[in-house]
């Protein structure tokens, strides 16, 4: 296995394009040797082997986050080439020739962005999203913005709803809020603000598949959204969709919670409830 060195800071363009070229080949592999750069051989004179699954997504990033670090490179640095790299490709699709060459190092560089856990990328990954038009590096932005706000995702998500684009170009919602599903299940504490957008969503969205999704979810993080009538209305707004799984689950979920008496049910409107419309009004 070749060995990759780094000890540009990535002040110039050229520096950038070089040190984004080697984060790349280091995101490209399927083992990871990190060797620290020459002026620090001294106090970490050994090699600093990166073990996991290369195939996954973050995998990847976070050995170029961790071969940039051995090396002396600063976070900053990297943060500023992987959106230098990014800034080159919208000039690129603007100028109708981006090449797919360029869309998979863009997109490789937002994931990296994602990873790297450093806020201050919020800005940029949400001006990406909506800027660029290629689906799957909007998508890659997109993920990336939700990765790092976490339980504050909420507004973008708001966002990419309102999002209409002719398709085939553009974000994908439910790519988004399958995405921003994921992290939460991965996330202890999940806010209200992000509970109370999914519990709305349910009884509007008129996609039965992303209801679902969303349902089952809510079922297992919301305590009394199971029996509740919020639940109920969005299970009986879909009996009616053309697939089987579908219809089954939503019918089946609407008799179980019709069993049980109207007072029981949980109503998260009531005053004081995580729906209540003067809920925020409160100091």
């Amino acid at each position: 296995m070749g060995i990759i060195t780094l000890s540009v800071t990535a002040q110039t363009d050229a520096e950038k394009e070089e040190l984004a070229d080697n984060l790349l080949k280091i995101m490209s592999r399927n083992s990871f040797t990190v060797v620290p750069s020459e002026r620090d051989s001294a106090s970490n004179p050994r090699d600093v082997i990166i073990k996991g699954h290369p195939f996954y997504i973050e995998s990847r990033a976070t050995a170029a986050l961790l071969y940039a670090k051995a090396n002396g490179i600063p976070l900053e640095a990297v943060l500023e080439a992987a959106k230098a790299q990014v800034k080159s490709y919208a000039v690129l699709e603007a100028n109708g020739n981006p090449g797919i060459a360029h869309s998979e190092k863009s997109r490789s560089m937002l994931r990296l962005l994602g990873v790297a856990g450093d806020p201050s990328a919020l800005p940029f990954l949400e001006e990406m999203s909506f800027a660029l038009s290629n689906r799957w590096v909007c998508m890659d932005a997109s993920d990336a913005y939700v990765s790092l706000a976490t339980t504050n995702s909420v507004p973008f998500i708001r966002k990419v709803m309102a999002d209409r684009r002719p398709a085939g170009t553009g974000l994908s919602f439910t790519g988004t809020l399958n995405h921003f599903i994921q992290v939460l299940k991965n996330t202890p504490d999940i806010n209200d603000e992000s509970l109370a957008f999914l519990c709305e969503f349910v009884e509007v969205d008129g996609y039965a598949p992303n209801v679902r999704k969303v349902d089952e979810f809510l079922c297992a993080k919301l305590l009394g959204y199971s029996n509740s009538v919020q639940r109920l209305t969005a299970m009986r707004r879909h009996l009616e969709y053309d697939s089987t799984w579908v219809r089954e689950y939503f019918t089946s979920a609407k008799e179980a919670i019709e069993k049980i008496p109207e007072n029981e049910r949980k109503d998260f409107r009531t005053k004081g409830g995580l729906l209540d419309p003067d809920r925020k009004k409160e100091p």
